[in-house]
Order: C-alpha cells, then structure tokens, then sequence
C-alpha cells in the first residue's frame, strides 16, 4: 500500500525531484520528513505532546520535540506505513 501511494504522489522520478525542490522552497516542509515506526515511538518518547485528533485512518500529534520545537506528528494507522514529522521553523 506504501509503495501504491509513492506512486501515485510521486509517479517517476522527475516529478520526486521537482517535488523535492519544492517542499525545499516551503518554510514548513523544508523541516519535515517522513519517518519509520521505530523513529516515530523513539521521537515521541522523548517529545511533549500536547495533544491530538483522531483521523481514522491517521492521528495528528503535536507538541514539542526533545528540543523544545513545535512539531506536528502525522502518524499513520496502516501496519507498517510510514508517518509525517513537521518541525516548527519558527523557534
């Protein structure tokens, strides 16, 4: 299903480099990745998470980092998908 997805947001690799390029152009996305399960509970063991909601399929999370950073944790519910972390730019 992961891989369904990537291709269908990212259908060849011209459009992941331009994809790229643009999220690099965008003050919130420059900061923010996708991460794997375990990245995900060693990140939210050590962050302060404020609060969240529940999306079925997916839950937003945020907080704050183990740096004291605004974050927003988009985690997914599909068994083995990867999750979202947007870090703050702004502290």
């Amino acid at each position: 299903m992961a891989g369904l997805l990537g291709a269908t947001i990212f259908p060849d690799l011209e459009d992941r480099a331009e994809q790229l390029a643009l999220q690099n152009n965008h003050a919130l996305m420059r900061n923010a990745a996708p991460i794997d399960d375990n990245t995900l509970k060693s990140t939210l063991k050590s962050a302060s998470v404020q609060g969240g909601s529940d999306f079925g399929g997916f839950e937003v999370l945020f907080g704050f980092d183990e740096h004291g950073t605004d974050c927003i944790w988009i985690k997914n519910r599909m068994r083995d998908g990867l999750h979202f972390a947007i870090h703050s730019p702004f502290n």
